[in-house]
């Protein structure tokens, strides 16, 4: 996670808003772990979960990562794929970068198309491997 957390730092940010291309996959765990890793490097690291949100907790979760923002912390935020809840569109496009997590074996490349294409590619700072389910190796 150290090195994920300095791959995303290579473009300055202060809210990184983090989202599954796959319907049903969390990115809460992902988002969780790299708050962590990053509260090393940093003095604070607010992580917000807007997994299930709808449009108006969302436009609250947007409301609170600025005021952390405001604050001096980094914000990192959990959302669910947008092909499920388009509510994290909301988040994704005030988030100073967006982290896409790919599972493999599960998401299609037309998941990630339509994910890229509903928020601007340019948003992204990179993109995160997972395994199929069951295997126990790391995110790549």
């Amino acid at each position: 996670m150290q090195k994920l957390w300095f791959a995303t730092r290579k473009r300055a940010w202060l809210s990184l808003a983090v989202v599954p291309a796959t319907p049903g996959f969390s990115a809460a765990p992902l988002a969780q772990a790299l708050a962590q890793a990053g509260e090393s490097h940093v003095e604070r690291v607010h992580l917000l979960d807007a997994e299930g949100a709808d449009m108006c907790a969302a436009s609250r979760m947007v409301e609170e990562m600025r005021s952390q923002v405001g604050h001096g912390h980094c914000v990192i935020v959990a959302v669910d794929s947008l092909l499920q809840n388009a509510a994290g569109i909301p988040l994704l496009l005030a988030a100073d970068a967006c982290l896409l997590g790919v599972q493999l074996g599960q998401s299609r490349f037309s998941h990630v198309e339509r994910t890229l294409e509903r928020v601007d590619a340019s948003r992204f700072v990179g993109v995160v491997t997972f395994p199929l389910p069951g295997k126990a190796s790391d995110p790549l």
